[in-house]
């Protein structure tokens, strides 16, 4: 018996530099990807724009929209804040796809 022959050859992984990582996000479906954003709230669906080029412009087209004002206090902020989340919903229910 040869040495070494018993053991099954695995499938070369594919090799990435030590600094690289493989992007799994990509690889993920349309459908769950839909899923997961239906799942956060608005602000944080449109956050998830920056993962990837896939999700740049993913979020508008989510059909639940979950706007919680106290997601844009600021405790330290005492002016803005009604502002700035009513500029959001405006951007948001212009950009949205949504029904």
């Amino acid at each position: 018996m040869e040495f070494g022959s018993a053991a099954p050859k695995e499938k070369p992984h594919k090799k990435h530099k030590a600094n690289e990582v493989e992007d799994l996000t990509n690889k993920l479906p349309e459908l769950l990807i839909s899923h997961i954003l239906s799942l956060l709230p608005t602000k944080d669906a449109v956050h998830t724009s920056v993962l990837s080029r896939r999700w740049t412009y993913r979020w508008i087209s989510i059909t639940k929209l979950d706007l919680d004002d106290c997601l844009f206090y600021i405790p330290k902020r005492k002016t803005g804040g009604i502002q700035h989340f009513k500029n959001f919903v405006n951007r948001t229910l212009l950009l949205t796809k949504g029904s």
